[in-house]
């Protein structure tokens, strides 16, 4: 296949998402467009890289399991729900719910404790981003927390690595590019986890492991590319973000890696 077979197509749905869209330029308008924010719920939640990363967490977990049950640790929007059809996910958070879609199930709690959640009371344990959100010396109670309550095995997504941290400073050094930035602050105040110093803190666990590439830079960076800074035309931001969430393989391919996913077994 020619390489203007695929450019000019392509070119084509770009020129026909903006002969469709409109600038935002009064006020009845900017109240219409209030309900295609992207920065609000529900969203956010089509943000490529929250999408992304759930959806190749949740297509790591179909390749070893058919079904089973699942506890999503640090999701107040019970995100793997959708995605995980085949399974009974049951999401937790220290705080409230945000978003629970018809039949899923919430429970707020702290799952690090022995009398949240007990010995083996789920097959499996996923969680992603909330791993880079915990202080160092807690990360070890973290991982072993999951291993205690997932009966089979833990998949655990969060950015690390040398290059993460160095895209995760471009963005917080941007002007426009504010969303998610309390986050990144608290990545860089508790600092990113190494890949040296994870595998001592699962070796030194005692389990079985593999760390896989997850999300690349690039993938993680050109999510970004439209921000507030866009927000006079909404319908553009949110046909953007359609586009690469439709668009989104299920493997990461070539490059730096922003996000790794762990699967533990104990």
């Amino acid at each position: 296949m020619a390489i203007q077979d695929v450019v000019r197509p392509a070119a084509r749905r770009v020129k026909g998402i903006l002969r469709s869209s409109r600038a935002v330029t009064t006020r009845s308008d900017v109240a219409a467009a209030a309900d295609l924010n992207p920065w609000g719920l529900p969203g956010l939640l089509e943000h490529p890289d929250g999408f992304l990363r759930h959806m190749r967490l949740a297509a790591a977990v179909r390749t070893d399991h058919r079904s089973g049950t699942v506890l999503n640790v640090g999701d107040p929007f019970c995100q793997l729900h959708g995605l995980l059809p085949e399974f009974e996910v049951t999401s937790t958070d220290l705080g409230q719910a945000r978003l629970v879609p018809p039949g899923a199930r919430f429970v707020q709690g702290d799952f690090t404790r022995a009398d949240g959640f007990g010995e083996g009371s789920f097959d499996l344990v996923c969680s992603t981003d909330v791993f880079e959100h915990i202080p160092r010396e807690r990360r070890r109670v973290f991982i072993e927390a999951a291993l205690r309550v997932a009966r089979k095995s833990a998949y655990i997504a969060f950015p690390a690595g040398r290059d993460a941290v160095i895209a995760e400073e471009m963005i917080r050094c941007t002007r426009s590019r504010v969303v998610f930035r309390d986050a990144l602050e608290e990545h860089a105040s508790h600092g990113l986890p190494q890949l040296a110093e994870l595998e001592k803190l699962l070796t030194d666990i005692g389990c079985e492991f593999e760390i896989r590439p997850l999300t690349t830079i690039v993938e993680w960076l050109t999510s970004f590319l439209m921000c507030p800074g866009d927000w006079e035309r909404p319908e553009l931001v949110r046909a953007y973000w359609r586009f690469l969430d439709g668009t989104a393989p299920e493997h990461p391919g070539p490059g730096p890696v922003y996000r790794y996913l762990v699967i533990a077994r104990s």
